[in-house]
């Protein structure tokens, strides 16, 4: 499966002197040194440790009632069902990152001060840290992401075209990581 831990370590570029860590894939870095590295990774251990897959589950299954009973008791029309979906995705997405403040306090206030990662150079890094089966896992995800929005209903074209551009570029973002990783590979052994 995907190590966690890996996959954010990628997001640190060992230069001289400590390291750069970049936020996000297109971002500017950051130069930090190599006791503010070891504190970020131990942070996102810690909350790695304290996120268990069942609080998530759970919280998934509750806000999917609390969406259902809204419906129900106060006889919301179902027009409102996908934006409501899509707010509780927001909100969820929202709590990702705040929970992550811990892990980003050695750099918080601080502006970033290193150009951005060359692409190709994080996709690698990316994909070493996902591992094959990882990458073969959500390429596999996209393509029957993207099949099934095929079969969506002609009457939510309004909510399938976003959920197809989404999922179509989620998908070839990993075919890109993929390929780009498996190209770095037979260069380093030639």
């Amino acid at each position: 499966m995907i190590d966690e831990t890996a996959v954010f370590e990628s997001f640190f570029k060992p230069v001289e002197g400590g390291y750069r860590y970049y936020v996000w894939r297109w971002g500017r870095g950051y130069s930090i040194t190599r006791a503010e590295r070891d504190e970020m990774v131990a942070a996102f251990r810690r909350r790695l440790r304290s996120r268990n897959i069942w609080t998530i589950v759970l919280g998934v299954a509750i806000a999917l009632a609390l969406i259902l009973a809204a419906f129900a008791l106060l006889r919301i029309s179902e027009a409102f069902f996908w934006p409501l979906v899509i707010a509780a995705s927001a909100a969820f997405f929202a709590w990702q990152r705040w929970s992550m403040r811990d892990v980003l306090r050695p750099i918080r206030g601080r502006k970033p001060d290193a150009p951005r990662r060359d692409g190709r150079e994080f996709d690698v890094a990316m994909g070493r840290a996902w591992g094959r089966m990882g990458l073969v896992w959500i390429v596999m995800f996209g393509c029957i992401a993207a099949m099934n929005l095929v079969s969506f209903d002609d009457k939510s074209p309004a909510i399938a075209i976003p959920l197809a551009v989404l999922f179509v570029g989620l998908f070839l973002f990993a075919l890109r990581v993929m390929v780009r990783t498996i190209l770095a590979r037979r260069h380093e052994r030639v």
